[in-house]
């Protein structure tokens, strides 16, 4: 505003100047509410009746204009058409928000083109979200056909307290466990299952954690494998006689055997006389395990009955099953020249079902020789 002051003195001389008053208007008033945070529907991904304060708003000038913008949460843009992007007045009650955070910014703008902002959120929590623990594979304990240990708990990554958490355990042979906490703040973890005894195989740990909004799960695998080998415990060494002799003839100067001479043992197959007792395995996962046997025979040397009496080894003999699974007879050879106990040894090995193998085991086969028939004066 322009003010002009005039002066005239008693001459009728007159001045004249001017005077600039500016008046500055005052920047509008604006105040948003305080954030807010409310919790999803069930199973949901909004909350669909969330009412919001408004805000704190005016000028000193008459009709100053109030808008206001809203910035999605993140994945959710296309949910909004642009018109419910931007709006005059206070953001109408009640609406629905969706998860993850939403931003709305308030304007005022006066006659004179002042503005000022505030913005405020609106963030919405939903269900739970967890991560299991991770898998554990692990071999039985010492002498026992399982693993105790305590599995560990999830995470919360995500998710409102209080958390109703459940367990479910599925063991190897089907049984099930359950167990079930609940984690408050402000420390909303599930309580640890503790020691557990794993069984041999597969185990699943199934994990929920709930809370108002909804739900989340995880699995956790358990493999509990046999690092134990059997054991053969003691086996007795064995003692036979060569084969009995049907005719001995008297040829000057020597003495020979007719027909043949049955300087051997003769093992007929479909004998057990040779078989592995069993009951000398032991294993941390017996009985519950079939055994899987296997046995090499190795001959020691013997003199060739016919002159001049060279030593003769016959090759080792190998196989799997017990040796009355064999199909063929085995001569066990005797000394028929020296007339000598000749000891062969049979090694046994043992797998059981979960592919681990004993340590080789040996006894010793001693075959008796016939009676020295010697030329009588």
């Amino acid at each position: 505003t322009t003010v002009t002051w005039t002066i005239t003195d008693a001459s009728g001389n007159v001045t004249t100047c001017e005077q600039t008053i500016t008046v500055n208007d005052l920047l509008p008033q604006l105040e948003c509410p305080e954030n807010i945070v409310v919790q999803a529907e069930y199973d949901k991904t909004y909350n669909s009746n969330v009412s919001l304060d408004p805000p704190t708003w005016g000028d000193n000038c008459p009709d100053p204009v109030l808008t206001w913008e809203l910035v999605p949460p993140t994945g959710y843009e296309t949910q909004y058409d642009v018109s419910e992007l931007t709006g005059t007045g206070v953001y109408p009650n009640p609406n629905l928000f969706y998860l993850g955070t939403t931003r709305i910014t308030y304007t005022v703008t006066d006659t004179n083109e002042n503005t000022k902002n505030c913005s405020f959120t609106v963030t919405v929590l939903g269900a739970p979200e967890i991560t299991c623990a991770d898998d554990i594979t692990r071999t039985t304990d010492a002498d026992v056909c399982s693993a105790t240990f305590d599995p560990g708990i999830p995470t919360l990554n995500t998710g409102t307290p209080p958390i109703s958490w459940t367990w479910t355990i599925t063991n190897p042979d089907g049984t099930t466990q359950t167990g079930s906490s609940t984690g408050n703040a402000p420390d909303p973890s599930p309580t640890p299952i503790g020691n557990y005894e794993f069984q041999l195989g597969i185990t699943t740990i199934t994990w929920r954690a709930d809370n108002i909004s909804g739900y989340d799960e995880c699995t956790q695998t358990i493999t509990i494998t046999d690092g134990q080998e059997p054991v053969i415990t003691s086996l007795n060494p064995i003692e036979e006689c060569v084969e009995a002799l049907s005719e001995a003839i008297y040829y000057p100067p020597t003495i020979d055997i007719n027909p043949t001479r049955p300087d051997y043992f003769l093992f007929e197959a479909g004998s057990t006389s040779l078989d592995l007792d069993l009951t000398t395995v032991t294993d941390n996962c017996a009985p519950d395990c079939d055994y899987s046997v296997r046995w090499q025979i190795d001959f020691s040397p013997t003199p060739d009955p016919v002159p001049p009496h060279n030593m003769i080894t016959q090759p080792s003999l190998t196989g799997t099953g017990q040796l009355s699974t064999y199909t063929s007879d085995i001569k066990f050879p005797g000394d028929g020249v020296n007339f000598t106990n000749i000891v062969h040894t049979i090694t046994y090995w043992v797998e059981d079902c979960n592919g681990n193998e004993s340590a080789p085991k040996q006894t010793t086969i001693t075959i008796t020789p016939r009676p020295n028939i010697i030329k009588m004066n």
